[in-house]
């Protein structure tokens, strides 16, 4: 498979595989599982409900922001 301008080379890329070790097509998704996703957006809800019941209490979201002209 070698040309005049390249030479073929062979290397296993670097990409796990994971198909053997899982009895369901999960390894297809077994990257993005290890990201933690859902640990995250848990994380994410807990900070915008602080977020809202520090910073944006009652009385702040009825007052009128001034525009200026």
């Amino acid at each position: 498979m070698s040309t005049a301008y390249k030479a073929y080379f062979y290397q296993q890329d670097r990409a796990y595989h994971y198909a053997n070790r899982r009895p369901d097509m999960t390894y297809l998704i077994y990257d993005e599982q290890l990201l933690g996703m859902d640990d995250y957006l848990d994380n994410l809800q807990e900070y915008m409900t602080f977020y809202e019941n520090t910073f944006l209490k009652g009385d702040m979201l009825q007052q009128e922001v001034p525009v200026p002209n």
